[in-house]
């Protein structure tokens, strides 16, 4: 449902597009957030899983003609600011295209949310011809960009562009902040989807969104005072007070502000205080808050002074544990981190929280909801996760292999091979770690080569270990008889690895691995089998069922020729009355004679009888007087009638 909900989600802005010009919709830019935040999970899933399926059903759903283009950042290099690309440039639609290279994008890196708007306005051509941006991002600029600031002077360029802004599980009401400014700046819409139930009502809002003349705003001083005296180091926070919806934070000096009406607070250390203010074309000028109360109390202490990275760590806390309060795990210099760890204060105490992938200096933090302000800060190290993998160097194609582990099992962690430099969520095969610390079992690729095991991190795809693999060819033999009637019993013997799934069939010489006539699980040798209900050429296989796929490693042709069969019975019979049949035939499994209306289905009958090992059967006639046919019918991989003779019934 989650997933069905954001696609929604990003999908709201198109209802604005498609109406922008006169029906003519603008070039578009999807700028996709691939930082290695995306790692992160809700519901068990990881957040860049989810949105790659969204953008999918995004892109079913748009109309022919939609002229569209991918700007991604954070994919290839992990604390790279510059890492911004246009991946494809703004084009007529190719559905496949987007969703491949949505799918072979990797999270690793920041969020330069500024710097990617720079880069799709570029793709848009937007100063000349305007246009459409569509950002997805699970969270807030992280390299020191004004995003907001750049919205506006792109705006101001040209007013044909503007910008949607999906944020995707952004908790934080300041966060959301400094992201739904980037579509007011530019008539755009905001969208929360931070969960199934507020998207909801976000959609429900915003359902017949189109694009917003921007709101004129007036430069407005800010004061904050503590005695009548001024006090300079103060910062403010401003709530919109129709939907308390925080329209900035940590704004000294001046903000520039829409009509309304709004709550404005200030903070200097533990003092505060809130001012309500109704803006209008002309007033105020100055907006000044005495700073008259404090902040409560509050203090957070880690249980542990290190946490390994990728784990949880447990954090005691006291304070007010007011609606909304949460801890959160920042960088010891202040700086945004990308895997934001959080939990809120109402769900007990201790809090679990998740801990960082990069070793360093981090603090915890109080985080008081309302007025936003930190009210306790704790510092913790992060030390490096180590593990280990143990496994026989050698193994067979399309086995499955124990492996020995020693690592964090942190949620979502998990071992998997992978063909050498594929990147770290790829894989051909993978297995959850057992909470027991027990050994696992991976089913090896059916193509033979060099691959390498893999300890990898659940919510940043860090691979803590790795260990090379040589995966070698395994054989195999099948064999039966060349020749055999249609939908006669033969057997079939084999030789193979007799791995789990692996399996011996017959089927059409140009079928794919996995389309058979008729099969058997590989568990014993030799094995029954029942030929196709056609005449024809085929092959006997032994069938592997590899990590990858499933792989022929063995065939031998068999010829299937046309079959009849010996039926008696009277000609003429009383309804009800007992019908002796005498046959010769197959007699495999699951033949059947029947009585049946000329020109039913194979399948359909209106009496019947199993084709005993005798040759002798005994069944009712119909009870309606008529023309019938006994039938001699094989069971194969349909019910085939193989032979006929009419019948009286009065």
């Amino acid at each position: 449902m989650y997933r069905i909900a954001f696609a929604a989600a990003l999908a709201l802005s198109y209802p604005a597009i498609a109406g922008a010009q006169g029906g003519q919709a603008p070039d578009t830019v999807l700028v996709f957030d691939v930082s290695g935040s995306m790692w992160g999970r809700i519901d068990g899933r990881t957040k860049i899983e989810i949105a790659r399926e969204a953008v999918g059903t995004l892109t079913a759903s748009l109309p022919q003609g939609t002229r569209l283009g991918l700007v991604a950042y954070g994919h290839r290099r992990a604390n790279d600011c510059s890492d911004i690309e246009t991946v494809i440039a703004p084009a007529a639609l190719d559905r496949g295209r987007i969703e491949t290279a949505v799918a072979r994008l990797t999270p690793r890196g920041r969020t330069p949310i500024t710097a990617a708007l720079r880069e799709a306005a570029r793709a848009l051509d937007a100063e000349k011809k305007g246009g459409t941006i569509i950002l997805v991002t699970d969270g807030v600029e992280t390299c020191k960009g004004d995003p907001c600031a750049l919205a506006a002077e792109l705006k101001r360029k040209n007013t044909r562009l503007t910008a949607h802004v999906v944020g995707f599980d952004v908790a934080r009401k300041g966060d959301q902040a400094r992201l739904a400014c980037i579509a007011d700046r530019t008539g755009g819409t905001f969208v929360s989807a931070s969960n199934a139930g507020e998207l909801a009502e976000a959609l429900r809002r915003t359902a017949s969104a189109k694009p917003k003349a921007v709101a004129v705003t007036r430069n407005i001083r800010l004061k904050a005072t503590a005695d009548g005296k001024p006090v300079p180091e103060a910062n403010f926070t401003i709530i919109r007070t129709s939907d308390e919806f925080v329209v900035a934070e940590d704004v000294r000096d001046a903000i520039a502000l829409a009509n309304g009406s709004y709550t404005v607070v200030a903070l200097a250390g533990v003092r505060s205080g809130s001012a309500s203010v109704e803006v209008t074309a002309r007033a105020p000028s100055e907006i000044v808050v005495a700073l008259t109360g404090a902040l409560p109390k509050a203090s957070v202490r880690p249980l542990s002074a290190s946490a390994v990275a990728t784990t949880e760590m447990e954090v005691a806390w006291e304070g007010p544990d007011k609606e909304g309060d949460y801890l959160a795990i920042a960088s010891a210099d202040g700086a945004e981190t990308e895997e934001r760890a959080y939990a809120w204060t109402r769900s007990g105490n201790p809090l679990k929280l998740r801990v960082p992938g990069t070793p360093g200096a981090y603090e915890v933090r109080y985080i008081l909801a309302q007025p936003p302000a930190v009210l306790a800060r704790a510092r913790f190290t992060v030390i490096p996760a180590t593990a280990t993998l143990d496994a026989p160097q050698n193994v067979g194609a399309g086995t499955r292999l124990s492996v020995s582990w020693t690592g964090p099992r942190s949620e979502a962690d998990y071992i998997s091979i992978a063909k050498p430099g594929a990147a770290n969520d790829v894989y051909e095969s993978w297995a959850s770690l057992p909470a027991d610390g027990a050994p696992v079992t991976l089913h090896m690729p059916g193509e033979p080569g060099t691959y390498e095991l893999r300890y990898v991190t659940g919510h940043e795809a860090q691979v803590l270990a790795r260990r090379p693999i040589t995966i070698g060819a395994v054989g195999a033999t099948v064999s039966g008889p060349a020749q055999i009637k249609v939908a006669h019993p033969f057997s079939i013997a084999w030789t193979g690895p007799a791995g789990d799934g692996d399996f011996v069939a017959i089927a059409a010489t140009d079928a794919p691995p996995d389309v058979y006539v008729s099969y058997r699980n590989a568990l014993e040798s030799p094995l029954p089998m029942k030929a196709p209900a056609r005449a024809g050429a085929f092959e006997l296989r032994y069938v592997q069922n590899a990590a990858n796929g499933y792989k022929v490693l063995a065939r031998s042709p068999i010829a299937v020729a046309a079959a009849s069969v010996r039926l008696e019975a009277p000609e003429r019979v009383r309804r009800g009355a007992d019908v002796k049949v005498s046959f010769d035939g197959p007699r495999g499994e699951g033949d059947y004679i029947s009585i049946a209306v000329p020109g039913a289905a194979d399948d359909v009958y209106e009496t019947w009888g199993y084709a005993n090992a005798e040759g002798n059967v005994v069944i009712p006639a119909p009870e309606k007087p008529g023309t019938y046919e006994v039938r001699y019918v094989a069971a194969t991989e349909a019910a085939v009638v193989l032979g006929r003779r009419s019948l009286r019934v009065d």
